[in-house]
């Protein structure tokens, strides 16, 4: 399925309704977008319970550490694909 959609002059993008309810993208969901030899991929980016399990540590860690390793998390997963 193609839908034709826009993009308004701060460089936003509607995702058409149809395309927002067969993937689950609700309002403030991220989302990832990969720039492919084919053009942009856009995907849904994983939660951070879906991340949880990925990264191993072995001491508490402060909450940007945190951050920056789910950032990696993501990345990781994502070249992957």
């Amino acid at each position: 399925m193609s839908t034709a959609t826009s993009v308004t002059s701060k460089g936003q993008i509607t995702v058409p309704k149809s395309i927002r309810d067969k993937y689950g993208f609700k309002n403030r969901t991220r989302i990832y977008v990969e720039d492919t030899k084919y053009g942009p991929i856009i995907k849904k980016a994983p939660t951070l319970n879906e991340v949880l399990g990925i990264v191993k540590v072995k001491k508490p860690i402060s909450i940007k550490d945190q951050k920056d390793l789910i950032k990696k998390a993501i990345n990781y997963k994502y070249k992957k694909s």
